[in-house]
């Protein structure tokens, strides 16, 4: 009575099929999660970057005290953020991308550690870089252009890392 069963193996190569199928459901997955971690991570980053951008703008705009009548800008400053007259220097030539707004001379920080601008740390959430530019337009008017780039990571000797997640986020105010 050696009668073989048509139906041997059956059950291994369906619970293979199965695994197979469980296995690339989980991998999907899996690839969706990490692929939304990451987007959420550059938002997450961009967040931080813009923010300090912002906060760094505020900081300089609030604490702008300058009021042209002397020779060089006073201290600007708010909170553990100060920036004192000496740090700017007289520019005898407009650049042009502000030569809508200036008349010569002026007075600038945008060359200040090594044309990066003024580094603002805000700690585990990033910082940022401050360039401040201050003159006259033709009409005798004070003017006043503030950039700050806002980093997601800490800025190391005054410039933002060359980390992979770095983000730059940018405002300019004009005054």
């Amino acid at each position: 009575m050696n009668k073989k069963n048509k139906h041997s193996g059956y059950t291994l190569l369906f619970a293979v099929l199965v695994s197979s199928l469980v296995l690339g459901v989980a991998a999907f997955v899996t690839g969706i999660a990490k692929k939304q971690y990451i987007l959420s991570a550059a938002a997450r980053d961009s967040m931080y970057s813009f923010y300090n951008a912002d906060s760094a703008i505020e900081c300089a705009v609030s604490g702008s005290g300058w009021n042209g009548a002397t020779s060089s800008p006073a201290t600007i400053g708010c909170g553990s953020f100060t920036v004192t007259g000496n740090l700017f220097q007289k520019i005898d030539f407009v650049p042009s991308e502000f030569s809508d707004t200036f008349i010569t001379p002026f007075y600038s920080i945008d060359s200040y550690n090594n044309n990066k601008g003024i580094p603002i740390s805000f700690g585990q959430s990033g910082c940022a870089l401050l360039k401040i530019w201050v003159g006259y337009d033709s009409s005798g008017n004070l003017r006043k252009i503030f950039e700050a780039r806002g980093y997601n990571i800490d800025c190391v000797s005054g410039g933002p890392s060359s980390s992979a997640r770095n983000v730059e986020r940018a405002i300019r105010v004009r005054q």
